[in-house]
């Protein structure tokens, strides 16, 4: 058998496949008391956890009772009266910690609050040491701040290293934040996360890492008090509930190595649904176009769909088509060198309408390039009409269909409906083949490329076993093993 562990942190048992049985019983042996330890480890670390609010009182915590109080099983940070906060005060626990992880769930409305942590209070009221910002316009929530010291130390989707002359580096960047921020709803209840070890930070807002830091300086603190805030000016209220800490555990990684994070800034690392407005009408065809260029010929790969019907052209002929937004679209060919446009005519029935799209290129001797749907494409409008494309002829049939009478100017940019793969959206299903290069996160030190591209009837490729230094073996989740074999332009793929 083989052994997983779940959430709670307890062994389930698993079929073997017989092609991995393991022969060694000392393999077996050492296999099976990794993972008790791994199981004892997690189950240890769930049970360290320690309440600093018991849901009913400010026991344990020392601040200013006329901007906090209990009620329903909150903390509440708030100006007398519901009215502007004189002064920025902050809520301190009695206890100080190194080490830990923090975990705390928050509602702000207006103002600016945050979490101190290795902290200390100054006698003028003000603290100096970490801070876990938040605000209600979320320009700061998620970074790292200094308060008293050195100010934003991480700024939100950054991973930083402050060096010990008081250099700062970003060493790398992490996505995803910004998707994050967008939908943030202030109404909801959300979490934060801060995992400290050393002298290493990482903040998480509702499961994702926003920032991690590395401070080498002289002037680092390495224990301190926890502090909630609540900042002067305007009115506002924070809301605290389940606050809790226990101690980092080895299972929890180290908080700056351990993040999954991009070299470059990413930007616009998926596709977007698109459409010609956020609302729209039914039964309405759109035209939307892109214009790029290339400097040398180029192999390429056009991935389409569309609620409902679409039909693309390239330079003016019609390339591909298609009529369920349940499917993806594909067209390979060779690009040539020089100035593009893709057009793109789409209509919709009826309900939630939108254009999802990517394009890839590669050339010989450069790195791989793509576009996707997003708000650089543009609208187009008609000079004169054109043959209705979603009424009485199908996108579906043979016709001659052309661009005759589209005015060569673009009229707007597109509106994004929300990116591939956004839960809220009703296309949650639709992604695309393979995975563009510059969106992969990877740890730090790692570096990744392209070698070949998996046939989607062939599923997940769920085994991989080095069969030399060039060669490999795998087993798809469909069909029988293959060998992935270098030849001189490349990788194949050979039962």
């Amino acid at each position: 058998m083989r052994c997983a562990l779940n959430g709670k942190g307890t062994m389930t048992a698993l079929p073997l496949n017989p092609r991995l049985q393991l022969k060694s019983p000392l393999l077996s042996f050492l296999l099976v008391s990794l993972l008790l330890t791994l199981a004892s480890s997690t189950a240890s670390a769930d049970q360290n956890w320690q309440d600093l609010f018991d849901g009913t009182s400010l026991k344990g915590w020392q601040g200013n009772t006329e901007l906090w109080r209990v009620e329903n099983g909150m903390i509440i940070g708030e100006g007398p009266d519901g009215g502007p906060v004189p002064v920025t005060e902050f809520l301190w626990h009695e206890q100080e910690f190194g080490d830990f992880v923090l975990e705390a769930e928050f509602r702000i409305h207006g103002g600016n609050s945050g979490i101190q942590y290795r902290s200390e209070a100054l006698p003028n009221g003000r603290a100096k040491g970490y801070q876990a910002d938040l605000d209600a316009d979320h320009q700061y929530t998620g970074i790292l701040y200094e308060a008293s010291g050195r100010a934003i130390l991480a700024p939100r989707g950054e991973v930083s290293r402050l060096h010990a002359d008081g250099k700062r580096t970003t060493e790398g960047f992490l996505t995803g934040t910004d998707a994050l921020i967008e939908k943030f709803d202030t109404n909801a209840w959300h979490r934060y996360r801060i995992i400290v070890r050393g002298q290493r930070a990482r903040h998480e807002l509702d499961g994702v890492q926003v920032c991690a830091f590395e401070d080498q300086h002289s002037n680092h603190q390495a224990q301190g008090k926890i502090g909630l805030q609540i900042h002067a000016g305007e009115s506002m209220r924070i809301e605290w509930r389940q606050v809790k800490i226990r101690p980092w555990d080895v299972l929890d990684g180290d908080p700056f190595t351990d993040v999954s994070m991009a070299k470059e800034v990413v930007e616009n690392n998926s596709a977007h649904w698109i459409w010609s407005s956020e609302a729209p009408d039914s039964g309405v065809e759109v035209t939307l176009s892109r214009r790029f260029s290339n400097t040398k010929t180029a192999s390429a790969h056009l991935m389409l769909t569309a609620d409902n019907h679409f039909i693309a052209f390239l330079d003016g002929s019609p390339i591909l088509r298609g009529f369920d937004w349940s499917q993806t679209y594909e067209h390979r060919w060779t690009l040539p060198a020089g100035d593009h446009e893709l057009i793109v005519r789409a209509s919709n029935e009826g309900g939630p309408a939108g254009l999802l799209g990517t394009l890839r290129w590669e050339a010989e001797g450069q790195s791989p390039q793509q576009l996707h749907t997003d708000t650089e494409w543009t609208v187009r409008r008609w000079m004169k009409n054109p043959q209705p494309a979603n009424s009485g002829t199908s996108y579906k049939e043979e016709v001659s269909w052309n661009l005759d009478g589209l005015d060569p100017q673009p009229s707007q940019n597109a509106v994004s409906v929300g990116a591939m793969g956004d839960p809220s959206l009703p296309w949650t299903g639709i992604k695309f083949s393979g995975t563009p290069p510059r969106s992969w996160n990877l740890p730090m030190g790692f570096e990744a490329k392209v070698i070949h591209e998996v046939d989607p009837d062939q599923g997940s490729w769920v085994c991989i076993a080095a069969e030399n230094d060039r060669d490999f073996i795998v087993s798809p989740q469909y069909g029988p093993l293959k060998r992935l074999k270098k030849e001189a332009n490349g990788y194949s793929a050979k039962d």
